[in-house]
């Protein structure tokens, strides 16, 4: 007879459920470190219904939405078996089961930032040639022998500058479909690729021209002022050219002398793309008021008068150098610095920086190119009976000149140097009247090219806007305004 103790162990027995194997701490310590990760794809996926199918329990929040294949390469995917690989494989005995079958959480990356990735931009370096510009991104070769065939390369792709961008196109197997370059502000290159030939096409650009207004006061240079005024740097030195024969701004210029410039803008999609030319200007110099305006005459080669029609063009500039200073001045009684000697110094002495650009001081013909004695390379010019230039020290010659060729006022000659017996970089410069030697900057020159008649009519009623322009300039602002620029400039 089984005893009491014995009967009691098995009723309880047959009694109890069944007993699951007990789970070991370390499987739920996992699941708990796995759950905040399901919680935060969860919530930053919420938004989109076909990426979950399934949560909780089979059913619950289905979605009747399908993820297409094409669109989810390049997802994360998250499924039953990335789970088993974080949980372990028994995980099933200790969750609800969060997805029924193998399906796919999606998320979806940003658009990219890039725009047309098939679209790349180049920007050319210094030293750049579009050969070193292709082979340095791993571009086509026949490509650029294509590109070298068409009538375009040489004027707009041969000679590039750093600074100038391109925009290509890459089509199938890495070959070029499109290039894109800006020639100009006004004016885009554009390449399409066919066949194994490119054509091109010169786009222009419409411009909306304006007339614009402003005004600067000298504190340090003309260069600052005109940058403080919004003048670009070919719009500065236009206004020195205006001025030279009037002014040596590398002499006269004084804290407080002021500027005001009336000048053609041209307008791409609401921005200024170009400015110039100069219409009209002003400028006050140690209390001496100068005006300028710009007219094209009867020839239809335009030049700049003052109100009354007088000519600003003399016979001689007052400096061949720009922005130099005088080192050495007109004098019969000069010790020589390096002869020691007393000897007359019959010219005016520029010091610039080597490689100064030195301008022809009037319009004339070289009578002499080459090199002399203490001079160095010199070059001399004859610009009418009576006068003559001479220019020496020279470091180099512009390119295209010889003797018997003819040569304008402002024309670039040479480059300050230091050849001959010179301490340091200078132009030695010399004017002679009827063979001898008078001091630069005492000469009186005569006008030339005043218009009268007719001509001073037309003159007069085209001025007269412009003028009315620079009085009212206002100081603290620069405008721009909607106003045609008459094709006569």
């Amino acid at each position: 007879m089984m005893d009491r103790t014995t009967r009691v162990k098995q009723d309880y027995k047959a009694l109890s459920a069944p007993q699951r194997p007990k789970s070991s701490p370390m499987h739920w310590f996992v699941f708990g470190a796995a759950l905040p990760i399901l919680s935060l794809s969860f919530a930053l996926h919420m938004g989109d219904a076909a990426a979950m199918r399934q949560m909780i329990e089979p059913g619950v929040f289905e979605s009747t939405t399908s993820l297409d294949p094409e669109e989810s390469s390049g997802i994360l995917h998250l499924t039953e078996q990335t789970l088993a690989t974080i949980l372990g494989e028994d995980w099933r005995n200790h969750s609800v089961e969060l997805f029924a079958d193998e399906s796919t959480l999606a998320l979806e990356l940003p658009p990219s930032p890039f725009g047309d990735p098939d679209w790349i931009s180049l920007t050319v370096t210094r030293g750049d040639s579009l050969s070193q510009i292709f082979e340095r991104f791993e571009l086509p070769r026949q490509d650029l022998q294509a590109i070298t065939e068409i009538a375009s390369y040489k004027r707009y792709l041969r000679n590039l500058q750093p600074g100038d961008e391109f925009r290509i196109k890459v089509g199938d197997g890495g070959r070029i479909a499109e290039l894109v370059h800006d020639v100009d502000p006004l004016s885009t290159l554009h390449l399409v690729r066919e066949g194994e030939r490119f054509q091109s096409e010169l786009i222009t650009h419409p411009v909306e021209r304006r007339q614009v207004t402003t005004q600067g006061v000298i504190r340090s240079s003309l260069f600052q002022a005109g940058k403080d005024a919004g003048l670009s740097q070919q719009a500065i030195l236009q206004l020195a050219d205006i001025f030279a024969y009037e002014i040596d701004f590398a002499l006269d210029l004084r804290e407080g002398d002021e500027l005001k410039v009336v000048y053609e803008a041209s307008y791409r999609d609401g921005e200024e793309v170009l400015a110039g030319p100069i219409l009209a200007a002003e400028f006050s110099n140690q209390g001496k008021t100068y005006q300028a305006v710009r007219y094209a005459g009867k020839e239809g080669k335009a030049r700049y008068y003052s109100p009354t029609g007088k000519s600003l063009r003399k016979a001689f500039l007052r400096t061949p150098v720009d922005f130099s200073r005088i080192s050495s001045g007109f004098s019969l009684g000069r010790r020589h610095p390096i002869l020691n000697t007393i000897r007359a110094h019959k010219g005016v002495d520029y010091a610039a920086p080597r490689g100064t650009a030195i301008k022809a001081a009037g319009d004339g013909k070289i009578v002499f190119k080459g090199t002399k004695s203490g001079y160095g390379n010199v070059i001399e010019i004859a610009h009418n009976q009576h006068h003559t230039t001479l220019y020496a020290h020279m470091n180099g010659f512009a390119k295209g000149l010889a003797t018997g060729a003819r040569v304008a006022a402002g024309q670039v000659i040479g480059y300050v140097g230091s050849t001959g017996l010179a301490t340091g970089p200078h132009l030695h410069y010399e004017l002679r009247v009827d063979g001898v030697h008078r001091d630069p900057l005492k000469v009186n020159t005569p006008l030339a090219d005043n218009l009268d008649g007719r001509e001073l009519q037309a003159f007069k009623a085209q001025a007269a806007p412009l003028l009315t322009a620079l009085q009212t300039t206002d100081t603290s602002t620069r405008l721009a305004q909607n106003k045609p620029v008459s094709s006569a400039n």
